[in-house]
């Protein structure tokens, strides 16, 4: 089989015939580039290798040639991502997919795909935004062969089975998983610089309680966004309760003037992008600010506090327990899109999509399914991929919650102890944030009830654009109104939809970006 490699995004380490970027725990100790190679040369087969993958926690990617096949594997995190595509005598693959675009026709998307996009800011499964180019899914093993013949072992990441087991677990048992699983990524960043993005929630303030647990010192913390953001006020106090360091970046229209006319901002788009996700600017100008003003190190560890939401459970509600496949279809395209104006009829397309896809010939009860389809098109791909900001300004990053461990963990939980995100704030709350004394502006309780009114949502659909924005706070804590507004100002060619939430400014990122690919309206 004829193959050709374009590998030059990624800080790749490659012996022979063997490529790896990242890194993996085994048995809880950290091997990475000729260590991480030397374990995967013991595979003899696909099948071994399948097994292998299973196995491994990390953030990573793999690509071996093996005779006359290739085997490519993405870490369930999806931290780095690789890409296919297949010609008429080889493949090729490359971590940039537009080194796989070799005419205008390449651009054009599957129709699913581009209102999957538009609708979820990614591409579902293995598509992309071009109609020839494939991706590996997180937590992915794929086998390519001859031209006509792909294998590929479809994630499980989340180990769920048909007996749909479950266990009540106390906070001291998830006090004392979090601050285990903490404790190998700590022995890494031991004696270095961490930048620690902190807002009002808990997740990055579970963080900021772990690093002070093991007695880490040197910690930036920053928020950015408006001026007089909410997540400022809480997040300073945290800081300074614990004896970190804290700075606050304010976004003004100045900072952000002209800002996608430079060379690092498409720079930026090309590497976070990927033709599968949609960028986020939330960090973009902060990181910017922090590394002109030299307040953050080469050497500095970021880490997010990804997945913190899908942990606690602020996807699940009661009304869950009773519904059919056919009722997630509908609910996951009505509350987790970006509020994009789509047909009827390509909305009610998306939902039957979800449901064969995620909920079909499934021995898994259908809220396990919802988990799945929640982990991977968002999590990983979503928000997870976020997270490729810090390596693209040059930055190491770890993302302890989003440990294999801790999302298997989180797994075993009954539901009823993370609808509601019970467990998880009452642990956090009484088991970290009062023993560090920063257990102040605490979240109220979250209602398990689903309900939305329907007839809200048609009102909220039928109202024209003029009123929707004297019922919403447009003036967002990210600075995103002004942020999208120099995005859909940057070409006068590009059409915009107004989103049917005006303060989902996600929406016009999504329009944008698919427009910038191939420079013409969507």
């Amino acid at each position: 089989m004829s193959l050709d490699l374009i590998l030059e995004k990624y800080k790749w380490f490659s012996d022979k015939n063997i490529f790896v970027v990242g890194f993996a725990w085994i048995n809880n100790t950290y091997v990475t580039r000729q260590d991480f190679s030397d374990l995967i040369k013991n595979q003899p087969d696909f099948k071994s290798f399948k097994t292998f993958t299973a196995s491994l926690n990390g953030q990573f990617s793999i690509i071996i040639r093996h005779h006359n096949e290739t085997w490519l594997s993405c870490s369930h995190t999806w931290s780095n991502p690789i890409f296919y595509r297949k010609n008429k005598t080889k493949y090729i693959i490359s971590d940039e997919p537009e080194k796989l675009i070799n005419s205008d026709s390449d651009k054009k998307p599957d129709s699913l795909s581009s209102v999957y996009f538009l609708n979820f800011g990614v591409t579902p499964k293995n598509t992309t935004l071009s109609k020839n180019i494939s991706q590996i899914r997180p937590g992915e093993t794929v086998c390519l062969k001859a031209l006509d013949k792909i294998i590929t072992e479809v994630p499980d990441f989340l180990n769920f089975s048909s007996d749909n087991s479950s266990e009540e677990v106390s906070s001291i048992d998830l006090q004392n998983h979090l601050i285990e699983s903490f404790e190998k990524y700590y022995e890494q960043i031991k004696g270095k610089q961490v930048l620690l993005p902190l807002t009002k929630g808990y997740d990055s303030r579970l963080l900021a309680c772990l690093l002070s647990e093991f007695g880490h010192k040197d910690v930036i913390c920053a928020t950015w966004g408006r001026k007089d953001s909410s997540e400022k006020h809480t997040a300073q106090k945290v800081a300074e309760k614990l004896g970190f360091k804290y700075f606050s970046v304010e976004y003004s229209e100045t900072m952000i003037h002209n800002f996608t006319k430079t060379e690092e901002f498409k720079n930026y788009v090309k590497y976070v992008g990927h033709w599968s996700s949609m960028p986020f600017f939330y960090e973009y100008f902060g990181l910017i600010h922090l590394r002109n003003k030299e307040i953050i190190n080469e050497e500095v560890f970021a880490l997010p506090g990804h997945p913190g939401d899908f942990l606690k459970g602020s996807h699940l509600n009661q009304n869950m327990l009773n519904f059919s496949a056919d009722d997630f279809g509908a609910h996951i395209v009505s509350h987790f899109g970006t509020s994009t104006p789509i047909q009827k009829s390509r909305k009610k397309e998306l939902s039957k999509f979800i449901v064969e896809n995620y909920f079909m010939g499934n021995e898994t009860s259908l809220w396990q399914n919802f988990e799945q389809w929640d982990l991977e098109e968002r999590q990983c791909k979503f928000i997870g991929n976020s997270s490729m900001i810090f390596s693209f300004f040059g930055m190491n990053y770890f993302m302890p919650l989003f440990d294999l461990s801790t999302l298997q963990f989180f797994r075993k939980i009954q539901i009823n102890q993370r609808i509601g995100e019970t467990l998880y704030n009452k642990t956090l709350e009484n088991n970290f944030f009062k023993k560090y004394h920063v257990d102040f502006d605490l979240k109220p309780v979250v209602s398990s009830s689903a309900a939305k009114s329907k007839l809200k949502d048609v009102l909220i659909r039928l109202a024209p654009h003029f009123l929707k924005m004297h019922y919403y706070p447009v003036n967002d804590d990210i600075f995103y109104r002004e942020i999208t507004q120099e995005l859909r100002n940057a070409n006068k060619f590009f059409e915009f939809k107004h989103p049917l939430r005006p303060h989902f400014y996600n929406s016009y990122i999504a329009q944008w970006y698919t427009q910038y690919l191939v420079g013409n309206p969507c």
